[in-house]
């Protein structure tokens, strides 16, 4: 009676070698021992597959271990790895990396296109299903091994990048409407395609909904959305809308301020709902804790909206100045030494803060204030009813908005640049997007120049050092020393009080604030933040040394009339030397 064979672990433990003395090495049998009482000495390169032909005698068959494998386990039943991966690759369009090293893959999966990195739970998700396709025992143990595969397969072909909503691609502007749908621009035409992989892919975006039959007027049904404190507000507002989804572009940071009751977050949903619809982005967000929250939320959006802040503090205003006009980030790669992760990013911003104050110049710069006037008890709606009649309208709407960019990338070249605004770009298209609209672009770029003017003058009263530097310079035309000597004149200008009189009169400082600067380099820090709101107003600010001192030496001109002229005589001087 035959017994059941021996695995390969019985094997390796008593036929690796059979140098005992009853084992006959010409008839490869032994003919004493039971099978229990052979024992391993030295290693074979073969295994011994025995047969038992009656109950104290047995032979052994030499047999490789992929023999052995190839019989107890048929291909037919379960594929290799190899194969597996083989038959994955089939389904498989493109494979790459993009520009930041992460790795990407488009595939068909139930007749539709997809694209996700590589990573991601998506594609690991689509792997377990043809995985259990193609094997009847499924292997969940080949997952991790074949999105590694796949991953090092990308990042060996040539990197490509990629975009988060708009992209330049082919002398053409894609605009990302659905995971596998945009909107393509070229020479005046709008038409509806399908997304090449070019549009980075997360699971918080929402679709984008186009009616293309919508007229550019369409546009102004956001009138009822909207509670700006003047019309002229409202028209800057929709001319400008249309340059926050122009890719490649930096664009301007979007602030808004009124009182309680004017809807300033309803405008912020507006802004995210048509440029970067995102679940998690819709509400807005609170301001993130730290960099790696930051550089994580900024790499997954293109737009966002930054909700119910109480202040903008100095550090949150450096890192919207960078996200807005291009920043980039490196650090090292979890789980390994030396390996690091790199980004590249840009995008808008939407800021609701309660306080404004404190601005320096480079973000107010950078920045557009939207006013908003309270809303009317007759006039004041639900979230609910105010959701379903915005959504009624966003298809017409979104429409619209992608004619009129249509329109103004016929008319862009024949739109003089401007130069009133930090972001040149972004205005510029924002007057040809006016012109596409109807209206003349030199309205919006006066209605522009008013606003930024109306914000460097607001800045000038929020500087700590700016208003008094000002006030200090009212009857001189000049002033020259070192900072301690301004720093001390100033404090005795702002906070001195003359007591006695005659021999007796002294000066004494009081109630100097806790923000006032306490020493000349505090001074001079908040004197470089300040420099651009004094040559608006007609201080220019110049450095030099004499000998081991440093000196600034403060003149007074005539204010600008037009942020034109400023612009062109804007000239940084604060490396010039005294003579």
């Amino acid at each position: 009676m035959n017994e059941p064979e021996d695995s390969p672990e019985d094997f390796e433990s008593i036929s690796r070698c059979f140098n005992c003395e009853c084992f006959d090495e010409v008839t490869s049998s032994c003919q004493i021992h039971s099978r229990d009482d052979i024992k391993p000495i030295d290693h074979c390169s073969q295994f011994k597959l025995k047969t038992f032909d009656s109950e104290n005698s047995c032979e052994y068959k030499a047999k490789t271990l992929q023999q052995w494998q190839a019989e107890q386990e048929p291909e037919e039943d379960i594929l290799s790895i190899a194969k597996a991966r083989d038959a994955i690759q089939k389904k498989f369009i493109c494979l790459f990396a993009d520009e930041n090293g992460d790795s990407w893959v488009q595939y068909m999966d139930q007749k539709k296109k997809k694209f996700c990195p590589i990573q991601s739970q998506q594609f690991m998700d689509f792997l377990r299903v043809k995985l259990n396709e193609f094997c009847k025992v499924p292997k969940e143990s080949w997952v991790e091994p074949l999105c590694k595969l796949f991953d090092s397969m990308a990042r060996r072909k040539e990197k490509r990048t990629l975009y988060l909503r708009a992209a330049n691609h082919k002398e053409s502007w894609l605009i990302q409407l659905t995971e596998s749908t945009c909107a393509k621009i070229q020479n005046g035409e709008i038409k509806i395609m399908e997304s090449p992989p070019v549009f980075r892919i997360f699971p918080h975006q929402l679709p984008i909904e186009a009616d293309l039959s919508a007229q550019i007027d369409d546009l102004n049904l956001l009138d009822q959305f909207l509670n700006f404190s003047s019309k002229k507000e409202g028209e800057l507002f929709k001319d400008r809308l249309g340059a926050h989804l122009i890719p490649n572009t930096s664009k301007a940071i979007e602030l808004v301020r009124g009182p309680p009751n004017s809807g300033k977050s309803s405008l912020g949903r507006i802004f995210v709902t048509i440029v970067d619809p995102s679940e998690s982005m819709i509400e807005g967000m609170p301001w993130p804790e730290n960099d790696n929250e930051w550089h994580t939320v900024i790499r997954q959006h293109r737009f966002m909206s930054m909700d119910n802040l109480n202040k903008i503090s100095p550090d949150q205003q450096d890192q919207a100045c960078r996200f807005v006009t291009g920043t980039s980030f490196k650090k090292r790669k979890l789980y390994t030494d030396f390996e690091t992760v790199q980004m590249r990013t840009r995008g808008g911003l939407f800021i609701n803060a309660i306080d404004l104050s404190g601005l320096r110049s480079d973000f107010i710069e950078r920045a557009i204030i939207n006013d908003l006037a309270e809303i009317k008890n007759e006039k004041r709606i639900g979230d609910l009813q105010f959701n379903q009649a915005f959504r009624k309208d966003l298809p017409r709407i979104m429409g619209a908005l992608l004619k009129v960019l249509a329109k103004a990338q016929l008319l862009y070249p024949s739109i003089p640049a401007p130069r009133i605004f930090r972001l040149n770009d972004f205005a510029h298209w924002g007057a040809a997007c006016a012109a596409a609209r109807g209206r003349s672009y030199e309205d919006f770029l006066n209605d522009l120049e008013e606003k930024v003017a109306l914000q460097f003058e607001e800045a000038l009263n929020q500087n700590v050092v700016a208003l008094p530097i000002l006030e200090f310079m009212e009857n001189k035309t000049e002033w020259s020393g070192t900072s301690s000597e301004l720093l001390k004149l100033l404090t005795e200008e702002q906070f001195g009080i003359i007591e006695g009189t005659g021999a007796f009169e002294r000066m004494r400082i009081k109630n100097v604030p806790r923000y006032w600067p306490k020493d000349p380099r505090t001074l001079g820090k908040e004197m470089k933040y300040a420099e651009k709101i004094l040559r608006y107003n007609g201080i220019d600010i110049q450095r030099g040394r004499t000998g081991a001192k440093r000196l600034l030496e403060l003149r007074k001109r005539e204010k600008t009339t037009s942020l034109l002229s400023f612009s062109e005589s804007s000239v940084d001087k604060s490396d010039d030397k005294l003579k």
